[in-house]
């Protein structure tokens, strides 16, 4: 008699494997905040912007007697006025990337509301 044994079909799924390498200018930033709008060309730019109050340009120091670094003298010191926006990165990106963005950015923020713990894996969009 033939094999009576129950063969399972199994069907390959099609794959598809990425690999992540890091550019040579990758790095980490942070962003408080971003600016941005629409390229005439029909894109979307993003600036990513941390905030921080201001460096000081100048700071003028009293010299002690033994000729090292005594105090600040603040009625010298240059600082800009207000709080700085410093932008580490400007992003063009495709309409279609944008909404792609926008779907992960949703489902990131929605998993947080939920409780998600902190470092859970990163995704991609």
């Amino acid at each position: 008699m033939g094999d009576t044994t129950n063969r399972e079909t199994f069907v390959r799924t099609p794959q598809i494997a990425f690999d992540y390498i890091k550019g040579n200018y990758f790095r980490v930033a942070h962003a408080d905040g971003v600016i941005g709008g629409l390229t005439p060309s029909g894109n979307v730019h993003m600036a990513f912007y941390s905030e921080r109050g201001p460096i000081p340009q100048k700071e003028v120091h009293a010299v002690l007697p033994d000729g090292s670094l005594g105090e600040v003298l603040s009625d010298r010191m240059v600082v800009r006025p207000g709080i700085i926006r410093e932008m580490d990165i400007d992003i063009v990106m495709s309409p279609d990337v944008a909404k792609n963005i926008l779907r992960w950015l949703t489902e990131a923020v929605e998993e947080l509301d939920k409780g998600v713990p902190s470092g859970a894996g990163s995704r991609s969009s």
